[in-house]
């Protein structure tokens, strides 16, 4: 039985430490990258690409599924939020409005390919991570993650 893949990138170490138990002790697993597109082919080869690169990945189609799934879910989430910024009905700003309301610490990337700098700094000052324009290099997006 092999150890359970930890990756060493600034995310998932927010995620592990934002995501403990007990006093401080960062969980052994940093979770998963839940990647919400409402664009099959992008979700698709997003799924493919963060899975390749060893990134467990759970991936919805929308701020609909995403949530369903959270309300299951047990706590704590462990994991961060890879949301596209432009969705239908629910834009990823919202979804990350909603993620902040259920008191979800997680780390939270926005990929755009419509993204302006009053949104970008919008998001960071919601407590975003990293807002990532497309196109950017798979390389970019896995070091992000």
């Amino acid at each position: 039985m092999s150890a359970p893949f930890v990756p060493s990138s600034p995310v998932f170490s927010a995620a592990a430490s934002l995501n403990s138990t007990g006093a401080g002790a960062a969980t052994p697993s940093p979770g998963w990258v839940y990647l919400v597109d409402d664009d099959a082919v992008v979700r698709d080869a997003l799924s493919f690409l963060l899975g390749s690169r060893g990134l467990p990945v759970m991936a919805f189609d929308g701020a609909a599924s995403l949530l369903a799934h959270l309300q299951q879910a047990p706590r704590p989430v462990r994991g961060v939020f890879l949301l596209d910024v432009r969705m239908e009905p629910v834009s990823g700003l919202q979804l990350h409005e909603a993620l902040i309301g259920l008191g979800l610490p997680n780390p939270v990337l926005f990929l755009s390919g419509h993204g302006d700098i009053p949104m970008v700094v919008e998001a960071l000052k919601k407590g975003a991570f990293d807002f990532l324009e497309k196109p950017y290099s798979d390389n970019t997006l896995v070091d992000r993650l």
